[in-house]
């Protein structure tokens, strides 16, 4: 278990306090996204279940009166995968930001060793 200075903690709780509300704020916009995400993932899946399902039908010759114009599923499939991948990179992005807010708050309950050297 690791051992902080009490008087380094407290000289830095400002900054310590500040980074974990950072850290914090990055794991809720995190959870959100990892819904989001959650939600686009499914709706790919289920476009690319109907885009199969119209050319399976479209291959074998059977009545398509029931289906949606193939364009149409293939243009909502490009917006689905788009918004996937903006939910992934936007999940990465948090991901990153609370590594950041870690190491910070790590540093500044170690102490500076450049600014104790000073």
């Amino acid at each position: 278990m690791t051992t902080y200075n009490l008087t380094t903690a407290a000289n830095n709780a400002d900054l310590i306090f500040e980074a974990a509300k950072r850290l914090k704020a990055a794991k809720t916009r995190l959870g959100n996204k990892g819904d989001k995400e959650l939600e686009a993932r499914e709706e790919v899946r289920k476009l690319q279940e109907e885009a199969h399902a119209v050319t399976g039908k479209m291959v074998n010759n059977h009545d398509m009166s029931d289906c949606r114009d193939l364009a149409d599923i293939q243009r909502d499939l490009k917006a689905a995968n788009n918004r996937l991948d903006k939910a992934i990179e936007k999940a990465h992005e948090d991901k990153a930001a609370m590594q950041e807010a870690l190491d910070e708050l790590t540093t500044f309950l170690e102490g500076n060793q450049a600014q104790e050297a000073a």
